[in-house]
């Protein structure tokens, strides 16, 4: 059974070992209860392993779009397809998703906002009228737009520093 911390609208829930059979069950009682889903994996410190297992259930499936390192998805109990949110302790990720351990966050419940397949964090029920939830929707993409340019900006910085180093054999620092 994982260790779960539950707030209003987030369980969060570490798998220490991984069984997707009790994952799909916790975001399956999530997505019932309209609850976020956060799964945190302590002890996997290699992702391409975790991501070749993850392929292989009937419930998730991976991609490799180019806007994206890998996509991962999770099909929900009325067959849509919710979009993971990737966190990892890795130079890889952008600054505001570097976790001590990876996780995936996901919503698991029905689809409110979205069309077609997906369901996303869009999804998740709000008190917010449609006018006030369009509006603060659109403040937060172009805050989110602001925030990615710079992190990438330093992302760039950092790389071209760890290199540097790393080919002077000077000792290295943990960045982030």
């Amino acid at each position: 059974m994982p260790l779960l911390i539950t707030k209003k609208r987030l369980v969060t829930a570490s798998f220490d070992p991984i069984d997707f059979g009790d994952i799909d069950r916790f975001l399956e009682a999530n997505g019932r209860q309209d609850k976020a889903a956060l799964l945190i994996f302590p002890s996997t410190n290699n992702l391409e392993a975790l991501v070749d297992e993850i392929r292989r259930q009937d419930r998730w499936r991976v991609t490799s779009p180019a806007s994206h390192r890998v996509h991962i998805e999770w099909k929900t109990e009325e067959g849509f397809w919710s979009s993971c949110m990737g966190f990892a302790p890795s130079l890889d990720m952008p600054v505001p998703r570097r976790l001590p351990a990876v996780a995936l966050a996901l919503w698991p419940g029905v689809q409110n906002r979205n069309k077609g397949d997906q369901v996303d964090f869009k999804d998740i029920p709000t008190a917010l009228g449609p006018d006030e939830h369009a509006r603060l929707l659109k403040m937060t993409t172009e805050n989110v737009g602001q925030i990615t340019t710079i992190d990438r900006e330093w992302r760039e910085v950092t790389l071209r520093w760890v290199l540097k180093v790393r080919t002077t054999r000077r000792p290295t620092a943990v960045l982030g």
